[in-house]
């Protein structure tokens, strides 16, 4: 289900948006039937079930100041995909959620593009959707990603690193 707190304090359209970006990022499957945040372009668990709003909330990031201003521009964009593609979107969905998740990824890939100028901000929260569920894999009993996502290490941990056990992860991230 949707996070009701978020919802609370940022409005449920700003987070409607966030989700649909967090899921673009790191697909998942529908939390339910009408689910239309989550496209469910994926089998099992993704961003949005790894809590990406909520780590986008979280005090020392310091953004949640900014997240409505962000899903504003996000809308935006969305808006003028869709205009300029002759897609129709529903009113009553903010746009980016309107999107089919086709239509999403082929946005956020040009927003995320070498020649976009604000790619940092959109490859930035991409990254913090990556790392909810890389702490959601961290946790005990989770996740479609098991041991490593290609089954197989691709480099060796550098020196002095480790995984991080449960403890090392901040309490309300882990709930």
């Amino acid at each position: 289900m949707p996070d009701g707190d978020a919802a609370a304090a940022l409005g449920g359209r700003t987070v409607a948006t966030l989700e649909a970006y967090a899921d673009t990022m790191v697909p998942g499957e529908k939390r339910f039937r009408d689910d239309r945040a989550v496209a469910g372009a994926a089998r099992g668990p993704g961003a949005v079930h790894a809590g990406a709003v909520r780590l986008l909330r979280h005090p020392d990031f310091g953004l949640e100041p900014m997240l409505p201003g962000l899903a504003i521009v996000l809308n935006g964009h969305a808006i003028s995909y869709a205009a300029a593609r002759a897609i129709v979107l529903n009113p009553l969905l903010p746009p980016l959620v309107g999107l089919p998740f086709r239509h999403r990824a082929a946005l956020l890939e040009r927003l995320c593009a070498s020649d976009n100028e604000d790619r940092l901000v959109w490859i930035g929260l991409g990254v913090l959707a990556c790392l909810a569920v890389d702490l959601a894999n961290q946790r005990p009993g989770l996740w479609r990603y098991r041991d490593f996502a290609a089954r197989r290490a691709l480099a060796r941990p550098a020196q002095g690193t480790h995984r991080p056990a449960t403890s090392d992860i901040p309490d309300e991230l882990s709930a």
